[in-house]
């Protein structure tokens, strides 16, 4: 814990004090960034604490909870007057923003993140930016339509549940909004999100449609959200979950994806989704 809080507010001294934020309605940005780069620099001091682990289950599976209820907020929240802005240090602005800052790095790569990290402190040394500053920065290192793909993670509130049926070549990937309370409307909110599909096999890596079938390339993925990177519960089909077993008896599967299988299984049944 001293390191990750030490490693945090280092963090600050460049994302917070050399480049900062211009108002309050970005500090999910500062905050959640932070948030994550604390178990990026301290997994790497110490790789034998397995702290990406960590990570899942206190800060994303947390974030999971929380914007799962039905009157949840999104992650960006226009702050108005000062005395709004202790209302915004949630779990939303921390937990939610580090996961889905940990899934914008998986998205583009360690090694396109970091470039494009570099690319927007130097740029904005010294100044203030917007959020959108930083979306920028990576989009024009990497090339990805960074500044879509994050705008629908933190303009919207909630995050999907993604049902998988697997075909003989390719798979049904179906979204739609989670939510906790099986009789809320807000089940039937239609917004989408662009999911990204986290595993091998796929040809295609983000499904931003209501339904998408991918084709598979060779053998069929056991997962889609492969060392639970995406912020979504997934909802598989008998078949796969049967094949998910035998692999975990096998030895087969990570510690990390061991977990996000029994939590989105938990949490589905536990929320009506499947018995």
């Amino acid at each position: 814990w001293v390191t990750l809080v030490i490693a945090h507010e280092l963090t600050h001294q460049w994302f917070g004090n050399l480049v900062t934020m211009r108002w309050w309605t970005d500090l999910w940005l500062n905050e959640g960034f932070a948030s994550w780069m604390e178990y990026l620099a301290a997994d790497d001091i110490f790789p034998e604490w397995e702290l990406w682990t960590q990570f899942a289950v206190d800060e994303q599976q947390l974030a999971l909870k929380v914007d799962a209820l039905e009157h949840t907020h999104p992650i960006e929240v226009e702050v108005k007057h000062p005395d709004e802005i202790r209302t915004i240090f949630d779990a939303i602005s921390y937990q939610k923003g580090a996961s889905v800052i940990h899934m914008l790095h998986d998205y583009l790569g360690a090694e396109g993140f970091r470039d494009g990290l570099r690319h927007y402190l130097k740029k904005h040394a010294y100044g203030n930016t917007d959020t959108v500053d930083l979306w920028q920065a990576l989009e024009d290192v990497t090339g990805k339509p960074v500044k879509e793909f994050m705008h629908a993670w933190t303009s919207q509130s909630g995050f999907p549940i993604v049902d998988v049926e697997q075909s003989n070549d390719h798979l049904k990937i179906s979204q739609t909004r989670y939510v906790s309370n099986p009789t809320s409307p807000a089940r039937n909110d239609d917004t989408l999100w662009p999911v990204p599909l986290l595993t091998t096999g796929l040809d295609q890596t983000v499904a931003d449609k209501k339904v998408t079938n991918v084709p598979v390339i060779g053998e069929a993925p056991l997962q889609i959200n492969v060392g639970q990177t995406g912020f979504y519960r997934v909802n598989y089909s008998h078949d796969m979950q049967t094949s998910q077993l035998a692999a975990i008896d096998d030895g087969q599967m990570s510690t990390i994806d061991r977990m996000g299988l029994l939590a989105d299984s938990f949490d589905t049944v536990k929320s009506g989704y499947q018995p």
